[in-house]
């Protein structure tokens, strides 16, 4: 009974999901009333309450008041009206804090900025007169200091090229890299943080502290550079946009580049962990650069940008879905053409479906502003009936300091991510009975995801001290 309950259940969600094409436009989300006149919205993240925190050029105008740079809205696309208005220019980047708090790394003002959860300025953030130059990456760690990365040189009057850690509090920790040169050549673009600790850090630069460092590199804990993962001749000729981490410890890159170390890679590559190209990874687009990046559970991979040809002779559309080969996965928007200019940002949600920022105007020909969702079949709640199915218990639920696997797969690869789908932590079973150490987690929501064979599961669970 048990068996026939569980398979009920899937195709009754297998239908519902076939409903709604994945890569369609989600018509229960309307942001379109929301921007005034032209803009781009650059970065964005998605609160644990399922809000929207916005970074980007644009003009919000409520009443007689208005704000620039920065917005907040809910789950539906309205504005949340408990946000406070305050203008910062410019905004770049947006990472949230386990505290709720709101980072911002932009290309005007002080360039760096710390908002409280509703939406006003944190006092207790001071990075003095900021940095001299813009700040293209904002990345919260787990300790409570903030990763910077951008086209700066200095910032409150510090000597930090084009990457600095800073305190809580917003000066800069000087233990960071202490007397390295930085990067040099270019600027730094987007990072990404391992579970290990170690920094994944992608620009156009050349070198870093000297050493030849072409596109990516990736340092320790305490910024000295990582020579156990070496790009060789790196991107050539351009740089690096974005970067995503996959759980297997490998990682996709995209930019306007067309080789990697001496080998044609087009637009994307995906490297090994110790930055050789995987050459399994066939992908590749024929013009124009690719700007961003999200992973889903199932391993497909979301590209966005401006490219619109793949190959020589395929065109697509400025937002793809790709299979863990590289190949173009034709079930996505099949027959759209997508959004009608570039995108910027791209993350998939909890329940499968897909936010996309950038300075779009349309999607498969109807008005859809600069943000928008649509539909998704990547739920990675479809896999929980697996986990049932295999009899596998997950306890305790809220955790304190561990979660114990029990009857879970041997050699089954298990990740953590936060409710946003950045990766924080990845492991492997070699046992049927596994237990994960949660105790550097802060309190929050978080998604487990049991990879095995052809077969990816996933469940939700709470740290709570």
């Amino acid at each position: 009974m048990k068996r026939k309950i569980t398979l009920i259940c899937i195709s009754v969600m297998l239908i519902l999901s076939a409903s709604a094409q994945d890569g369609t436009l989600d018509g229960s989300f309307n942001a379109s009333a929301f921007f005034v006149g032209t803009g781009h919205v650059y970065d964005f993240k998605i609160q644990p309450d399922g809000k929207y925190v916005l970074g980007g050029g644009f003009v919000v105008i409520d009443g007689m008041n208005f704000t620039t740079g920065i917005a907040r809205l809910e789950s539906d696309g309205s504005k949340d009206p408990s946000f406070n208005l305050v203008s910062v220019g410019t905004i770049r980047s947006v990472d949230l804090q386990s505290d709720g708090k709101i980072l911002l790394g932009g290309i005007s003002g002080p360039m760096l900025y710390r908002l409280n959860s509703d939406g006003t300025v944190d006092n207790t953030f001071d990075p003095g007169t900021g940095a001299n130059g813009f700040v293209w990456k904002v990345l919260s760690l787990p300790d409570g200091k903030i990763l910077t990365g951008g086209a700066f040189t200095e910032i409150n009057g510090t000597p930090v090229t084009r990457i600095a850690r800073l305190n809580a509090d917003g000066s800069v920790d000087n233990t960071f890299n202490t007397g390295g040169a930085g990067f040099t050549g270019g600027r730094v673009v987007d990072m990404a943080l391992q579970p290990d600790g170690k920094i994944l850090v992608t620009g156009d630069f050349n070198m870093y502290n000297g050493v030849a460092r072409k596109g990516v590199a990736r340092l320790h804990a305490d910024g000295t550079l990582d020579n156990t993962f070496d790009p060789g001749m790196g991107t050539l000729p351009g740089g690096v946009e974005a970067i995503v981490l996959q759980p297997d410890g490998k990682m996709i890159i995209v930019g306007e580049f067309t080789s990697y170390d001496g080998t044609t890679a087009n637009r994307i590559a995906r490297l090994n962990i110790d930055g050789t190209l995987d050459a399994t990874f066939t992908a590749g687009f024929s013009n124009h650069v690719q700007y961003a990046l999200a992973l889903q559970p199932d391993g497909k991979v979301l590209v966005g940008g401006a490219s619109t040809l793949m190959g020589t002779t395929q065109t697509v559309a400025r937002l793809v879905r790709l299979l863990p080969s590289g190949a173009l996965d034709t079930l996505f928007n099949p027959g759209g053409n997508g959004p009608d200019a570039r995108v910027w940002a791209v993350q998939v949600q909890p329940d499968g479906k897909i936010m996309m920022a950038g300075e779009f105007s349309n999607y498969n020909g109807v008005a859809a502003p600069r943000f928008i969702r649509l539909n998704g079949t990547g739920d990675p709640n479809i896999g929980t009936e697996t986990l049932n199915a295999l009899h596998t218990s997950i306890y305790p639920n809220p955790a304190n300091q561990q979660i114990s696997l029990n009857n879970v797969p041997i050699n089954a690869d298990v990740a953590i991510h936060d409710l946003s789908g950045r990766l924080l932590f990845t492991t492997q079973t070699n046992a049927t009975s596994h237990t994960v150490d949660v105790s550097s987690l802060p309190n929050g929501a978080y998604l487990l995801r049991i990879r095995h064979q052809n077969s990816v599961s996933a469940k939700k669970f709470v740290v709570s001290r």
